[in-house]
C-alpha cells in the first residue's frame, strides 16, 4: 500500500485547497499510469485529500473513470504504441466519512501478458 497526502508535499496553506487537491489527484493518476507502464505497479494506492470536500473528490473520481471508460470503448483491442494499455480508475474509500481518501487501481492489458494492479 502507498499513501499520499498534501502534507508530504510541503505546500503552503495559502493555496486554494480544491485546486491543490485536483493537481495532486491528477499527478497521482499520471504516476500510477507511468509506474504500471514500467511494470512496477503498487498493489494499492491511496491519496488523502484533507483540504477538500467529499463532493470535489467524488467529482474527480467520476471524471477519471469516465475517461477510462471512454478510452476502453474507443481503443477496443487497439493498444498504445508500447504494446499495452493502462486504464487508471478511482473511487472514494468508504472507511472515512469526513476526510476524502481516494483509492486508485490500474488495469493493464496487452504486452507480454495481461496483468492487473490493484
Amino acid at each position: 500500500k502507498e499513501w499520499y497526502s498534501k502534507a508530504d508535499k510541503g505546500v503552503s496553506s495559502t493555496v486554494d485547497e480544491d485546486l491543490l487537491s485536483a493537481a495532486l489527484f491528477w499527478r497521482t493518476a499520471a504516476e500510477i499510469s507511468d509506474s504500471a507502464k514500467m511494470e512496477k505497479p503498487s498493489s494499492e494506492r491511496y491519496l488523502v485529500l484533507p483540504g477538500t470536500t467529499l463532493s470535489v473528490a467524488q467529482n474527480l473520481c467520476d471524471i477519471l473513470n469516465w475517461y477510462a471508460d471512454f478510452l476502453e470503448k474507443q481503443q477496443g483491442d487497439d493498444y498504445c504504441s508500447e504494446g499495452f494499455r493502462v486504464l487508471v480508475r478511482s473511487e472514494l474509500d468508504t472507511r472515512t466519512a469526513d476526510i476524502p481518501v481516494v483509492h486508485f487501481t490500474a488495469d493493464v492489458s496487452g504486452g507480454e501478458s495481461d496483468r492487473e494492479a490493484r
